[in-house]
């Protein structure tokens, strides 16, 4: 080998196209040709967002003016100091704030006369200020009658989502035109991804990270590629100082088999002495006594209201004929089938409406002859009082962004976005746990 192929620092020369990686940069290049003035990329830590960010740099056209800011938690006034002084804006740090969107509207207004397009990409976005978030957005507005004057990528780990779900900065996710989701490698992309490395840094001799080997660091890596480089290079080091060309599990060091069997049994002879004192020392009729003479402390252990109950509290919303039981149950069922769906990776949320309009909103989107009916499920939110439906078990970014493309205008004025299958399930997830308990 003439180069280390697992080191942890972004390289576009190991850039890995498979695993949605290229597709991905070509939806975000697709995102702002078409104007979009911000697009948001959601990833877990060490799932390669810095990469994809590079690789975008280097595949946008000339005409991009591009900002690249890489530590966000700056103040208000700092991040468009930043940005006037990126683009070569000359200016003194004291400049008031009024003062600097002025000369950036006038720097963007000149880049638009020049046909070039002044584009802001930002890495750890999660990390900014809600009040520079907002300065962000207010750089928006800087537009001509067809044209952003000014567009945006933010780019965050989940953190990101939460944050912009805050109340005092809804206007901000208003403005979001795509969110894309960053998913973690499967099992053969982890075996692909492994060997290609290999490769690029010179290897050339037959795979030396199997099927076998590759479920090993999937499973300790989370299909993330930063833990993959970690656990990978391991191998290789353990495997070096054995003098063998044979990548074995055991050369990657999570938890040798002989202390997890140790640690298993040490915890099942606990276990049983901890059985052991309980049936020698356990008196229901002390347990009773405080149960009963306590009845607040019994009312309290309830998670769950009786069916009547959540009919009720639907009442007032003109859900009196939805019940309970129908709820849970098309929800978990929805959650089942994507669980065991390994191949899905991502679903299109279409709507999200008020509660009350859910079974007509069902009744007649079943009745399409655009989708299929069996690909429909939705989520319920009691505490705002929706509902959001979604659509589709889609194993590639692609075909989400075509069947977008292909939806009526009337669904399209809704603003359905692609979601990523694990977004999906805690969504469904949400669902189930705060209604129930509601």
């Amino acid at each position: 080998m003439t180069d280390l192929p697992f080191r942890s620092t972004p390289d576009l020369d190991y850039f890995y196209k498979d695993a949605d990686r290229e597709e991905l940069v070509s939806a975000i290049l697709y995102s702002l040709d078409r104007g979009d003035g911000i697009i948001k990329v959601i990833g877990e830590v060490g799932s390669g967002k810095t990469t994809l960010l590079r690789r975008l740099s280097q595949t946008l056209s000339e005409n991009y003016q591009i900002v690249y800011i890489n530590s966000p938690n700056l103040s208000a006034h700092d991040i468009l100091f930043f940005i006037c002084h990126e683009f070569g804006i000359s200016l003194s740090p004291q400049e008031p704030k009024f003062f600097l969107i002025s000369k950036l509207r006038d720097f963007f207004i000149q880049q638009h006369a020049m046909g070039r397009q002044p584009l802001i990409l930002v890495d750890e976005a999660q990390a900014m200020p809600l009040e520079t978030l907002e300065e962000i957005r207010l750089l928006l507005n800087l537009e001509t009658d067809q044209h952003k004057l000014v567009q945006i990528v933010l780019f965050g780990q989940p953190e990101l989502d939460v944050i912009l779900s805050k109340p005092e900065i809804r206007q901000f996710q208003s403005r979001i035109s795509h969110s894309i989701y960053l998913p973690a490698f499967g099992v053969q992309d982890v075996k692909s991804y492994l060997n290609f490395r290999m490769r690029k840094a010179g290897y050339q001799g037959k795979d030396l990270f199997d099927t076998r080997v590759a479920k090993f660091i999937s499973k300790h890596s989370k299909g993330l590629p930063r833990d993959i480089h970690v656990l990978a290079d391991r191998a290789l080091l353990a495997a070096y100082s054995e003098g063998t060309k044979v990548i074995k599990p055991s050369h990657i060091g999570v938890v040798p088999f002989f202390q997890t069997t140790l640690m298993k049994l040490s915890l099942l002879v606990f276990v049983i002495l901890l059985m052991v004192w309980v049936i020698f020392n356990f008196n229901p009729v002390q347990l009773n006594a405080s149960t009963t003479n306590n009845p607040s402390q019994s009312e309290d252990l309830r998670t769950d209201l009786p069916t009547s109950e959540f009919e009720k509290k639907l009442e007032p919303k003109g859900l009196a004929d939805w019940s309970f039981d129908d709820y849970k149950k098309d929800i978990k069922s929805s959650m089942d089938f994507i669980q065991s769906n390994s191949d899905m990776l991502y679903s299109i949320q279409l709507m999200t409406s008020d509660l009350a309009s859910l079974q007509p909103t069902m009744v007649k989107l079943e009745s399409q002859d655009w989708l299929e009916p069996d690909q429909l499920f939705y989520s319920i939110n009691l505490k705002r009082s929706q509902f959001t439906v979604y659509y589709g078990y889609y194993t590639g970014y692609s075909k989400a962004i075509n069947f977008i493309n292909s939806l009526p205008n009337y669904i399209l004025a809704g603003d359905p976005f692609i979601v990523s299958k694990l977004q999906v399930l805690s969504y469904l997830s949400d669902s189930i746990q705060t209604n129930i308990t509601k």
